[in-house]
């Protein structure tokens, strides 16, 4: 399965600029990740850690 692309500096800008002009608190971590796309990539803490526990010797 091929990951989603992240998304570039310049659409990063664009959506913090229309984030500043509605003068809301800020989003969500998990608001920012689905509108950017970025619901199918594992997050760092979600990548760290084993999906299964490891095998004791």
């Amino acid at each position: 399965m091929e990951l989603p692309q992240k998304p570039t500096k310049e659409q990063i800008r664009q959506y913090m600029n229309e984030r500043l002009a509605q003068q809301c608190s800020p989003p969500s971590t998990g608001d920012i990740r689905r509108q950017l796309g970025w619901g199918l990539v594992p997050s760092s803490e979600e990548a760290c850690q084993p999906s299964e526990p490891l095998p004791r010797p």
